[in-house]
């Protein structure tokens, strides 16, 4: 098993045992969470700290299992399965990540969230509509995030993380799209 998945490995069973948190062997001093519902999470260990914490506020027994990991350079993907209770419910969730290693250590947390159609319907329905003037862009949206792709894509434009109605997308579609691409 390679040093990286042996880190990931570990942290996963102090979260599940309740072992103290060793934020420095872990996570570079420069640590960033990259995760579309979270743009403005903190750097560094103060990030970390933050991000493994929330793991306390769940109610034990807690089980945090990597079902399936994938290593490639400096890179490792990750399947987890969570078990708990959380204010009284059971919960259980599965989510998916992919770190990126410096030196043994994580220094990025790719975050892949969970997609809900109250997030990608408006994009969709705006698409189809009347609307929209323009043919063969894609619409990219993740955690209330949209961008438009063809063969390059636009920056990101942040509408928030609650659903976005289609009027919303019609009124922001020029800075979703992107001001350099000509429509006509």
């Amino acid at each position: 098993m390679s040093e990286q998945k042996q880190v990931l490995r570990e942290i996963a069973r102090v979260i599940s045992g309740d072992g103290p948190f060793r934020i420095d062997e872990w996570f570079t001093e420069d640590f960033r969470l990259v995760e579309p519902t979270k743009p403005n999470w903190p750097r560094g260990h103060e990030g970390a700290s933050k991000l493994l914490a929330l793991f306390r506020t769940l109610t034990p027994p807690v089980q945090f299992v990597a079902l399936d990991m994938v290593d490639e350079a400096d890179r490792v993907a990750v399947r987890w399965q969570l078990s708990a209770t959380y204010q009284g419910d059971p919960l259980s969730l599965a989510s998916m990540a992919i770190y990126r290693f410096k030196d043994g250590r994580i220094a990025e947390d790719w975050g892949i969230p969970k997609l809900t159609s109250e997030l990608v319907a408006p994009g969709v329905v705006f698409l189809a509509s009347s609307a929209c003037t323009i043919s063969a862009a894609v619409l990219n949206a993740e955690g209330g995030r949209f961008s438009a792709a063809w063969w390059g894509r636009t920056d990101e434009f942040d509408l928030g993380p609650t659903a976005a109605s289609p009027e919303d997308i019609a009124a922001c579609w020029q800075q979703i799209a992107g001001s350099t691409r000509s429509f006509s």
